[in-house]
């Protein structure tokens, strides 16, 4: 069943949005927002994006064109796709096609998504600037000033099985090769054919929703995460679901052997999306992430949203991105520019604003007030910036380095004694929690760590702590932690092509483990003093289910090999750190 959050979305939409989309006098492309500027059409659902022939036919022909350039255009299918990731096979089969591909600057151009090793809150802005681009390419391509990326409303209980523009082949009847530059045959292909179409499970989107704050006090809570540290083990709410799930129920495990492709040379035991360095390469990765991107706007307009836990002022002010145009022109904004209400003039359907979004007026933009004693940490909970909290302190409170594995069907659990200690605190890890000082919150996490897989499993994976005997599972219990994001993660897939461990292996390094935290804080507060253990139960849940009215057969289960190495509880005592701002 749905919930009331994700009711909201599907019926709603974003009359709400606030974000402006404008078009500038004779040029093809849709300009940031200026006088005189009128407005381009926004971005709509595929629902209603298919009823119209002549957007179909524009979003065709422009991916068509650029699937036609060379990969070292910057305008092309191939390099936008390996601006967000590429495997070295694939930049190798390019450049044989195309010896231009070896003058490209890689390092700067190319594998930059921030999956891992920068802030999780990069997560929401980097991915909004690279559709912003990628979206004027793709209408200059087409030549249509008009076309608007659509988006894929799965939030809707209607709109959940797989898109029919992007399934049908369309095949020549004499090459008997597929014509639909939209159609890619490395995809689950059960799900691409309607036998099965995704999960409430798999598509929710309350726990990133019910975030009232934009930046976590960690790297994994906030609705968008934090900007604690640079972890790669550590994703916001909105990242693991359902980002990070639709990607593994499109990317499957189809089990082909080499696509006769001399560019996209690879062993696809799985789909392009189930993959980090392949995911941008598939055409449905752009109406997937224009579908996150409007969660963003529809949480932006929503009432009693706040900035939370909030980085320098700097942090908004950098500009460590680089992107290029229509015009192959190389643009290098702040952060800013691409969280500011308007800034980027783009707007989502379901007419005018009528709200005032949080990003109306960023952190740094507000003036600083007077503040009373004892309010510090309450303005800081309201995200008005009178104070951002650091990482001071951590401590192992607990561990087991006993290797789970886990299945498609039934839960699998494992205890982990507690120390009595917490960060000096004799009383335990509740008690500590519960008398933690205003300006020295305190947070308990949970690490799986040492994580990895053999391909991309049927199912997700809910993670509960201390769920009591025969109480059954619910994300609405207290003992609910959170899903746990694979995609990325310890990728085993692509072993002989130098990323065995993962997306972060391959580009970002991998001393840390591929693993992946939680803030279980609130759980051990509510659990009592007398903490001796904690018990982590990891239970499976399906991805895709039986379409609705079509034969009521499960999927087959496939449970890909995940393997989690160890555990770890880790108590982190953290201290305010002054900035501008106003209560």
């Amino acid at each position: 069943m749905q919930t009331t959050i994700t009711r909201r979305i599907a019926v709603s939409g974003l009359a709400a949005s606030g974000l402006l989309l404008l078009r500038g006098g004779a040029a093809v492309q849709a300009q940031t927002s200026g006088a005189g500027s009128p407005p381009a059409p926004p971005r709509i659902s595929l629902e209603e994006f298919v009823k119209d022939s002549v957007r179909v036919d524009s979003l065709k022909r422009g991916v068509s064109a650029m699937k036609a350039r060379e990969p070292s255009d910057p305008t092309s299918w191939f390099f936008q796709a390996a601006i967000h990731a590429v495997l070295p096979t694939w930049i190798e089969a390019a450049q044989r096609r195309d010896p231009k591909v070896a003058q490209v600057d890689q390092a700067r151009f190319w594998n930059q998504c921030p999956h891992f090793g920068q802030s999780s809150a990069d997560f929401l802005v980097w991915h909004r600037a690279y559709l912003y681009y990628f979206e004027r390419i793709l209408r200059d391509a087409a030549q249509d000033p008009s076309l608007s990326l659509p988006y894929w409303n799965y939030n809707d209980v209607s709109q959940r099985a797989f898109p029919s523009l992007f399934a049908a082949p369309d095949f020549d009847p004499v090459t008997q090769q597929p014509t639909n530059p939209l159609f890619d045959f490395r995809r689950e292909n059960a799900f691409m054919a309607g036998v099965y179409e995704l999960s409430e499970a798999a598509v929710s989107a309350d726990d990133a929703l019910r975030n009232t704050s934009f930046f976590g006090l960690t790297e994994t809570t906030g609705f968008a995460g934090g900007v604690v540290d640079n972890s790669r083990n550590t994703k916001g709410p909105v990242e693991v679901r359902p980002h990070d799930q639709l990607h593994f129920a499109i990317g499957g495990a189809i089990g082909f052997g080499s696509t006769n492709d001399p560019d996209l040379v690879d062993d696809f035991r799985s789909g392009l999306m189930a993959s980090v360095p392949t995911a941008a390469f598939d055409p449905v990765f752009w109406v997937h992430h224009c579908n996150i991107d409007r969660l963003w706007a529809f949480w932006d307009c929503a009432p009693g949203r706040v900035w939370g836990n909030v980085p320098p002022e700097d942090w908004f002010k950098a500009a460590p991105w680089q992107f290029h145009d229509y015009d192959r022109s190389v643009k290098t904004l702040d952060r800013a520019s691409y969280m500011r209400h308007g800034g980027l003039g783009i707007r989502y359907d379901v007419g005018e604003n009528s709200c005032r979004p949080l990003s109306a007026t960023l952190p740094y933009e507000i003036q600083v007030a007077a503040a009373g004693p004892g309010s510090v940490a309450a303005a800081a909970e309201s995200g008005n910036g009178i104070r951002r909290f650091a990482a001071s302190r951590t401590e192992v409170i607990g561990r087991s380095d006993t290797q789970i594995t886990l299945g498609a069907t039934e839960p699998v659990s494992e205890r982990i004694s507690l120390a009595a200690a917490v960060l000096g605190d004799a009383q335990g890890a509740a008690a500590a929690i519960r008398k933690a000082a205003p300006e020295t919150p305190r947070r308990v996490l949970l690490h799986l760590d040492g994580i990895s897989y053999s391909q991309p499993p049927s199912v997700g994976y809910d993670v509960y702590v201390n769920l009591p005997d025969r109480v059954a599972p619910s994300r609405s219990s207290q003992h609910y932690a959170g899903s746990l994001s694979l995609f990325g993660t310890g990728d085993r897939t692509h072993g002989r092509n130098g990323v065995g461990k993962g997306h972060s292996a391959h580009h970002h390094g991998n001393d840390e483990g591929a693993g992946q935290q939680f803030d279980i804080t609130s759980t051990l507060a509510d659990t009592g003093n007398a903490i001796g253990e904690l018990r982590v139960t990891i239970v499976p849940f399906d991805l895709l289910v039986p379409k609705a009215g079509g034969p009521q057969v499960p999927p087959p289960k496939r449970d890909g090999g995940v393997i989690v190495s160890r555990l770890k509880v880790i108590a982190v005592e953290s201290r305010a750190v002054t900035q501008r701002g106003t209560p």
